[in-house]
């Protein structure tokens, strides 16, 4: 499948680096595919078995903009983008790569759907939070969906975030400086490269518009198994 156009992009962009799913094994790198994170018990209990989300059928993601740990994920409305990784063995080596992306189209909460009769809306209904108030009513109340535009992308062939992407990338350390590449464990222990990207990225991390503009200019050139042109 060829690439969606990226479009016209906002002069003031911005984007958030967002980690999704469990790590997920793969014999090769084009036969990778997402696992997504379990589901809360309750909802096992109801044949959920994964918390499916992000989905790439309609392109949406929900999340809570109340954590912590997404506070910059919190400051993400349309024009913005989204991008996602994960963790995948790839043949028995574990690295972090980027997935996906979406270009914000809407950002809506539930208070919105409800007030708006649009928890049955095909736009939203694939969503897993909007699933589990379809399962148990007003069970996950406190969450947004932020819903892909054209432009958005499931990667046929994903990016690897290794350490020179991460320095390309100019992202800092969570504290605000450089990263320590060196950095050890209290036991003297010292920390692998991906142990470090985890630590670094397992909160949401903003980009400003010169790392979005780079980062797009990478995915733009990458295959995709779903697109929205």
């Amino acid at each position: 499948m060829r690439n969606g156009d990226l479009g016209n992009l906002s002069p003031a962009m911005q984007s958030v680096l967002v980690n999704v799913g469990d790590p997920s094994p793969c014999p090769s790198l084009d036969e990778w595919q997402i696992l997504w994170i379990r589901e809360e018990p309750r909802f096992r209990a109801l044949g959920v078995p994964r918390h499916r989300d992000p989905e790439f059928e309609t392109f949406t993601y929900g999340d809570y903009p109340w954590k912590p740990a997404k506070a910059n994920l919190a400051k993400m409305g349309v024009g913005d983008w989204i991008f996602f990784n994960e963790t995948l063995v790839v043949a028995g080596a574990k690295l972090r790569y980027v997935i996906a992306a979406f270009n914000i189209a809407e950002r809506i909460s539930y208070e919105q759907l409800a007030e708006r009769e649009l928890l049955d809306d095909p736009r939203y209904v694939g969503n897993a939070h909007v699933r589990r108030n379809a399962l148990v009513p007003a069970s996950d109340t406190r969450f947004a969906i932020w819903r892909g535009g054209p432009g958005s992308r499931l990667l046929a062939r994903p990016m690897l975030m290794d350490r020179a992407f991460m320095e390309e990338l100019a992202l800092p350390a969570q504290d605000g400086g450089p990263w320590d590449w060196d950095q050890r464990a209290r036991n003297g222990k010292a920390f692998t490269e991906l142990q470090l990207i985890g630590f670094h990225t397992r909160a949401t991390r903003r980009l400003d518009e010169q790392q979005t503009r780079w980062l797009l200019g990478l995915i733009e050139r990458l295959p995709t198994r779903v697109a929205l042109i």
